[in-house]
């Protein structure tokens, strides 16, 4: 019988594989709803976080006139207070003794870093569930629409929509970045955008210099209409007569992000216990206590819109 690599390897002990002790990385997407805003301090041992806002005075000119001699009525100044009490998530694996001892890759490092990419995963998409659920300004793509479900498959984004959001918020007055509103833009957003017939609007980021918008951000790509575009592929889309893409157009005070527990990651001891008497586990976890909540309306957009491409992380 001749001899051959598969006559060898057939039993699985003599021919072995080698292990490149390099761990591959697992591609995470970019994440920009919790770092792009100023977060409060919140100190120990509090567990609800508030902001007061002085509602706007709209006394009309007829009645501020004055009349000689005569004392006008005070004005009623009112105030508006806004809350959010924390919210403790928390994730964590087993790790056997046996696997931690035997496996050429640090498990225990490999695992917490796992661990931690998939809570700041959930941090943001909590963020993103909480401007869907309590945002009220949304601009469809046609101005007969009146609901999610009359979006079609061909309501693609585009300059002219940009446009509008920067219209709407500019009239509420409010702020923005060195000059410009900012929005964070799926991947498949951006490509309609960017292959459209009316591309002509957007600035590439090359075109453009700091000077008078601010520090350039993570993920920004270019500018459309005087809004700072930011791309992220971790942008939770919605399920209707087909998938809608949300495309959020603000400024940095429309919401506020807390945190009462930073993002903690915790290992259990390799020790023996009365419930693991032989010490064959450890556990290695993260946690985060965490509150978001909306601060101004009118500093907020959301433009929801259909794509051509259906490309997911």
């Amino acid at each position: 019988m001749a001899m051959n690599r598969a006559n060898i390897d057939y039993s699985g002990q003599l021919l072995q594989t080698w292990l490149d002790r390099t761990v591959l990385e697992n591609f995470e997407p970019e994440l920009r709803f919790y770092d792009m805003w100023k977060k409060p301090a919140w100190k120990p041992w509090y567990n609800t976080l508030a902001w007061t806002r002085m509602n706007k005075s709209l006394v009309t000119p007829t009645n501020a006139t004055l009349t000689e001699w005569v004392t006008p009525n005070s004005t009623d100044l009112q105030m508006t207070t806004i809350s959010l009490t924390a919210t403790q998530y928390g994730l964590y694996a087993t790790i056997t003794d046996l696997l931690e001892d035997v496996s050429p890759i640090p498990m225990v490092a490999e695992s917490l870093k796992i661990l931690w990419q998939n809570m700041a995963r959930i941090i943001d998409g909590v963020i993103q569930d909480s401007l869907a659920t309590n945002w009220t300004n949304v601009i469809y793509p046609d101005p007969t629409y009146s609901a999610r479900s009359d979006i079609t498959a061909s309501d693609y984004l585009t300059p002219a929509l940009m446009a509008q959001a920067n219209a709407f918020l500019s009239t509420k007055a409010a702020p923005t970045f060195g000059n410009s509103y900012v929005a964070v833009m799926h991947p498949n957003v951006i490509y309609d955008i960017m292959t459209g017939s009316s591309t002509g609007a957007f600035l590439d980021l090359s075109k453009y210099t700091e000077s008078g918008r601010g520090q350039i951000m993570k993920g920004e790509i270019g500018m459309l209409f005087n809004v700072r575009v930011i791309k992220s592929a971790f942008i939770q889309t919605f399920a209707s007569t087909t998938t809608v893409y949300p495309t959020y157009i603000m400024w940095e005070g429309a919401y506020g992000v807390a945190d009462l527990q930073s993002l903690r990651t915790y290992l259990t001891p390799a020790t023996a216990s009365d419930s693991d008497p032989l010490a064959q586990r450890r556990k290695a976890g993260c946690k985060v206590a965490f509150g978001t909540i909306i601060l101004q309306q009118d500093a907020l957009v959301r433009v929801e819109t259909a794509s051509s491409l259906s490309y997911t992380w």
